[in-house]
């Protein structure tokens, strides 16, 4: 199977082009500050899934996944700055932190069936993910 087929991939993808898009839109000044950097940290998003797709050890996928991660958490950061200074409006910054929250956390369910799929791999990103899972689990309520 391609990168280009896993889900993760496709959201990151989407995303960072709805935000290339929008950033066009922007005054130049906003566009090549915030702008020119939040393009560039939604479109490392992917890039850094795709190349830790493309690894074969499972230490170094797992290493790229979480550098996907902090690529995502910079990109979160861009909008809190962008609605700090009135570049968006709130519904755009809570719209994209809530999409960019779901997308860490399908990424973090990916390494932990990367993880799964390897019974031997005890590395540093094992206790981690399941950290993260953890908070996953006592946060979503529980439907009744």
């Amino acid at each position: 199977m391609s990168v280009v087929h896993l889900r993760i991939y496709q959201d990151a993808v989407a995303v960072a082009g709805e935000i290339a898009v929008m950033v066009e839109s922007w005054a130049p000044f906003h566009r090549d500050t915030v702008g020119m950097q939040i393009v560039r940290a939604a479109d490392a998003i992917s890039n850094f899934i795709a190349e830790g797709y493309g690894k074969a050890e499972t230490e170094e996928r797992l290493q790229h996944l979480f550098l996907a991660d902090s690529s995502l958490q910079e990109t979160k950061n861009q909008f809190r700055l962008a609605l700090h200074r009135g570049i968006i409006e709130e519904e755009i910054e809570k719209h994209y932190i809530s999409r960019l929250t779901g997308l860490s956390i399908s990424m973090m369910e990916f390494g932990a069936a990367i993880i799964n799929r390897d019974e031997t791999y005890d590395g540093k990103y094992r206790a981690v993910i399941e950290r993260r899972r953890k908070w996953l689990v006592n946060r979503t309520p529980v439907p009744v």
